[in-house]
């Protein structure tokens, strides 16, 4: 996902970050540090899912620092293993849910402690 950070918070890896979806943070992975600016990174969430709930909402990621994340897609996939990809907006991030799985097509809401972002070109 294209992501534009606005912030780099002290000597921390943390960034602030905004994109399509609206503005959050998450911890740098990059083996160079992140620059302010434009950037693709991937989203990896390193947790896994518990609870999650149906929603009307359109696909968003949002988090003030240091606040719990909330991120809304839809359900495209649900593997036997219960690694899920949701669509948010162009992009698809993976996530692995605990039971009951939510159906395909279903749009759901989420909430994360955390994520980390990891950098790549294109």
């Amino acid at each position: 996902m294209n992501v534009i950070i606005g912030s780099l918070i002290g000597q921390s890896s943390r960034v602030v970050f905004s994109g399509p979806l609206g503005e959050a943070w998450g911890t740098w992975q990059g083996d160079e540090p992140p620059q302010l600016g434009p950037t693709n990174v991937e989203f990896d969430i390193p947790d896994v899912i518990e609870k999650w709930t149906s929603t009307d909402a359109a696909e968003s990621l949002e988090g003030p620092l240091d606040a719990p994340l909330t991120f809304c897609g839809i359900v495209e996939s649900v593997g036997d293993d219960g690694v899920a990809a949701i669509r948010m907006a162009s992009d698809i991030v993976l996530v692995e849910l605990g039971p009951p799985a939510p159906s395909p097509r279903q749009r759901i809401m989420f909430h994360v402690p955390r994520i980390d972002l990891y950098p790549y070109s294109l």
